[in-house]
């Protein structure tokens, strides 16, 4: 199996859900989402706005249904290795922790500077 992957809010929003089951994608080269793509490993990546390459990518892949089908395990283990529930809270966390210590810095900063009062509630 096989999806064709755009550049947008959804594909980065759907993207695991194939991954979860080993489906290998074709990309556009162009934005985030082709950096999810290791091409020959996890799936291929055409040159956006080059519809013949597109085309050529798609062929080629009919062509050789065998390429995907190995890729399967390969685009399965890279989903249970990047992108489950587990792992995209362990990373969120870590995102807010470092946002928290950013933004005590700064308060710190701007108090020292006279730029911000701390005041108390009554």
């Amino acid at each position: 199996m096989l999806r064709i992957v755009g550049e947008g809010p959804l594909a980065h929003e759907s993207w695991p859900l194939p991954s979860a089951k080993g489906t290998s994608a074709l990309v556009s080269d162009l934005g985030a989402i082709a950096e999810l793509v290791d091409p020959g490993r996890t799936g291929w990546r055409f040159r956006a706005g080059d519809a013949n390459h597109l085309a050529s990518m798609i062929e080629s892949i009919l062509a050789n249904p065998q390429t995907a089908a190995a890729m399967r395990p390969v685009v399965r283990a890279e989903f249970l290795s990047k992108f489950t529930a587990e792992q995209n809270y362990e990373m969120s966390m870590e995102i807010f922790k470092i946002a928290r210590s950013n933004l005590m810095n700064a308060e710190g900063t701007a108090t020292r500077a006279g730029l911000l009062r701390r005041t108390t509630p009554s």
